[in-house]
């Protein structure tokens, strides 16, 4: 599916922040501001005087592809190994789920929906207190529970992320239709930035900053930020590299610690 892939990613914000650390100068360090930002700038791709990005949490979960009728499930496939367009079928373990935010929407042609699909804390200790599973992180918990042959019955302890659509539509109206209509208790987060090249960076970086302050507290699992370009012609001009979207990029986080 054209919607299954990756991301490229990167390690720092700013090149300031490379600078502190001593990396400024390794170019097998990802930097957003050097190495996507400024290399579309670079190339003529972009005015540095008005950019428009989407920031958005990058949810650690496990990418899935979903066909979706009216508001229920008839399809699903985990991304797999795109390189040799195979992927595995979790059609039997999700079928049925439903999104009863989109009850009003009629069935006619199904939609693709890739989601990120996560466990939230409360969900891993109810896995854990209901059948004794127990995990070392989400996302394991995530693979497991969805590999098995009982998958089924874990289905509705797990958290559906809309992350974008076959829908033709453009990228925040079709951000804004994915959680006001395919969510099952978490919106897709995300925040548009607009302005010149040093006003998107500074929005960037603060929104980098806080993001990666609260995840103690959100009871979820994200481990960095997804930037994006909303400009249709961009998206369309950069497009994908072995299903990989030039178009967007990751900005990791270190791993969490636990005390």
């Amino acid at each position: 599916y054209s919607m299954c892939g990756t991301l490229d990613k990167c390690k720092y914000t700013l090149k300031a922040d490379a600078l502190t650390d001593g990396v400024l100068d390794d170019r097998t360090v990802q930097i957003f501001e050097r190495d996507f930002l400024g290399a579309h700038i670079q190339q003529g791709i972009i005015n540095p005087n008005h950019i428009k990005l989407i920031a958005s949490l990058k949810y650690d979960g496990v990418s899935v592809e979903e066909e979706v009728a009216g508001s229920k499930v008839i399809f699903a496939c985990t991304r797999g190994d795109t390189s040799n367009n195979e992927a595995s079928d979790l059609t039997p373990a999700l079928s049925g789920m439903k999104f009863p935010r989109a009850s009003n929407i009629q069935k006619g042609n199904p939609i693709g929906i890739k989601f990120e699909l996560i466990i939230t804390d409360y969900n891993l200790k109810r896995i854990a207190r209901d059948y004794g599973k127990t995990y070392a992180n989400p996302r394991n918990a995530v693979i497991g529970l969805t590999g098995g042959l009982d998958a089924r019955k874990y289905r509705d302890y797990l958290t559906p992320i809309p992350l974008e659509s076959s829908l033709n539509l453009p990228r925040m109206q079709e951000l804004e239709l994915l959680n006001n209509s395919y969510t099952r208790g978490i919106d897709m987060r995300s925040t548009l930035l607009v302005g010149t090249y040093v006003e998107v960076l500074y929005k960037l970086k603060q929104f980098v900053l806080e993001a990666e302050r609260l995840r103690p507290y959100m009871g979820f699992q994200y481990d960095g930020v997804v930037v994006e370009y909303t400009d249709p012609y961009l998206r369309e001009k950069l497009g994908k590299r072995n299903s990989i979207p030039e178009y967007a990029i990751a900005i990791k986080f270190p791993p969490m610690r636990r005390d």
